[in-house]
Order: C-alpha cells, then structure tokens, then sequence
C-alpha cells in the first residue's frame, strides 16, 4: 500500500467508475444488467462502458435498442444457447454460455458470458453478468485440438483408424511390463486370405475396402483393453489380455466367423472374404517388473505368425495356436472352420 493513501482512499477506489472500468478493460471484461418482461416479451439490456466497446455496440440510453442490437448480432448458429443460457440463469440462478461474435473492428471474437439472478419480482426479472473476451484462449484450445489430432493422426493407421504397428509395440511393450504377471496374455495375428486374388478380381481400391471390413470386425469384437493394429499390408496383430488359452481361441474364433459373415462393400459390389488367425502365448516367467526389449517383442510376433503360417499351409479360414509343450518342444494346434 502506498504511504500517501489511507484505507478509505483506496476503498474509494473500488466505487470509482474510470478505476472500475480499467480494471475490466485490462481483464477484456464488460458488465451488464437484464431486465426480463416473460409476459410482455420485453427484455431490456444496459451495458457498461467496457462491455460496449467489447462488443463493439454503439451507446444506446434506451435499453431495449441495446438489447436488441445485441441479440440481433448473435450469429443463428448460436442464438438458441444463448436464449437457453437466459432461461437456466432465472430457472437456476446462474449460468454460462461461449459464444463467437463478430466485432465491426476486430472481427471475429470469442465471448464468454455468464450471469447471474438477482432479482425476482414474480412477473420481472433482473439479471447481472458479465462478457469476457476468450479470444486467446479460444485459439489455445483449437491449437491444443490440432495438435492432438496431428499427433492422433500419426498414432493411427489412415486406412483403418487401428493403432500404426510403431504404436502397438510401444503400448505392446508397457501393458507386459504392468501386467504380465498377473494375468497372462496371447498374441494374434490375422491375415486376409487370397488378398492379391481380392485386389486382382475387384482393385486395389475394393482391396482398401476389405481391409477396413477386418478393422470394423476387430473393433466389434475386442475389448476395451485389447490392443490392435494394422501390422502391414493386410495384416493384423492383437494383443489379447489372457492367459487361458481357451478364452484366447474363443476371442479368435469370433474374430474369424465374424469377418467370415461380414462381407465388404464396395460401391455396387458385395465382396466376401476370410481370415486366417495365428495364436501364441506370451511366457510369464520371469515377467513381473521386467520390460521386455524389441527383440523378446519380435520372438513373440514371430511365434504367432508361426502359427499363423500353419492356418494358412493347412487349408486357410481357420485359426491354429503354438503350443509350448512340457518337454520344451513346441506344438501346433488348429481349430478346424
């Protein structure tokens, strides 16, 4: 506090209108005050001075041209959510709304506006709130919401919307790491069968069409936290979150029977296809705490796709699981369509 102003000074400052307004003006703030005739249908509006220049509204000393040069300017997209915005403060005394507005200077803004019930006289109300320029904020946020989309962009397969195969190793790598121990899991991969004849018969465009089927079919059947992604091509790899190995075969045999009743679509054409699956079980020993390195990932792919090429070698549009046998020799298994 400056030693040449006493208490009563600086509360006086607190009632000084040009003190009052600069402090709003530094905040982009305006105040204003509602009177609401429901009957009538009568609203009149008056404003302070920062909120007129805010807003960029001539000075009016009718508050109902006020009003009216207010709510006309609203843009239509967001005029019903202000009118709402009205009707929550009287019905629950306050409330906020965001809104774009068009300033006869600036150009387009961002407002915030909220107010506030302060008087029910049963046939009138009186409303008080306040408009702040969020500008700044506004553009943060839509840069925030660019950013995430790049970067959700780069995290996802274009064709699919299924995780890139650089993604899946990393949140492959983490949930092991966590979880492992405790529950087990699978690895699955998936590969169209008789692809190069699907794109040679109907385009490599029709192709694309039969991909996105699969993913379609993968995400109606996997579980929150099953991971997947478009491995390459027209593969496919999940990460299956169990160590029984019968529930790992009965989420396989979904995935394949739905993608063997789920024919694509593509323009006029109805293309029907099939998958074929490979199984393995990821080790626990020696699991817990441990993160397991690229080339631990890669022996677990390459077991899978072990399995994988056995579907494909003993006929196709079937899956077929490594076994780790008690002697330390692995087996194959397939679950015949």
């Amino acid at each position: 506090m400056s030693p040449d102003m006493t208490n009563q000074q600086y509360s006086a400052l607190f009632h000084d209108p040009k003190w009052v307004n600069e402090a709003l003006r530094a905040g982009n703030t305006g105040l204003w005050k509602i009177t609401l005739y429901p009957e009538q249908e009568r609203y009149e509006m008056v404003g302070n001075e920062t909120m007129l220049e805010l807003l960029g509204l001539d000075a009016h000393p009718e508050p109902g041209v006020c009003y009216q040069h207010w709510h006309e300017r609203i843009s239509p997209a967001y005029e019903s959510q202000v009118v709402e915005c009205v009707e929550r403060i009287v019905s629950n005394h306050y409330a906020e709304v965001e809104y774009p507005w068009e300033h006869p200077v600036l150009g387009r803004i961002h407002i915030r506006c909220g107010g506030r019930l302060v008087g029910n006289h049963g046939n009138w109300f009186e409303i008080m709130g306040y408009h702040q320029d969020i500008s700044e904020i506004q553009t943060m946020r839509e840069q925030l919401a660019q950013s995430l989309s790049q970067l959700d962009q780069a995290n996802h397969d274009a064709l699919t919307g299924l995780m890139t195969r650089r993604i899946f190793f990393n949140q492959l790598g983490d949930w092991l790491t966590m979880n492992l121990a405790q529950r087990g899991a699978h690895i699955l991969m998936a590969d169209i069968d008789h692809f190069k004849a699907i794109n040679d018969t109907h385009g490599h465009i029709a192709g694309d069409a039969v991909i996105r089927t699969v993913a379609d079919c993968l995400r109606a059947e996997l579980r929150a936290d099953d991971l997947s992604c478009r491995f390459g091509g027209e593969e496919f790899c999940v990460l299956i979150p169990t160590g029984q190995t019968a529930n790992a075969v009965a989420m396989a045999e979904r995935i394949r029977r739905r993608c063997e009743n789920t024919p694509a679509v593509f323009r006029d054409r109805v293309i029907p296809f099939r998958i074929s699956i490979g199984l393995a079980p990821v080790p626990t020993e020696g699991a817990q705490g441990i993160r397991p390195d690229e080339k631990w990932v890669e022996h677990l792919l390459e077991d899978a796709d072990q399995a994988l090429y056995e579907a494909k070698r003993t006929g196709r549009n079937r899956t077929c699981m490594l076994l780790p046998g008690a002697d330390g020799v692995s087996r194959m298994t397939c679950v015949l369509s």
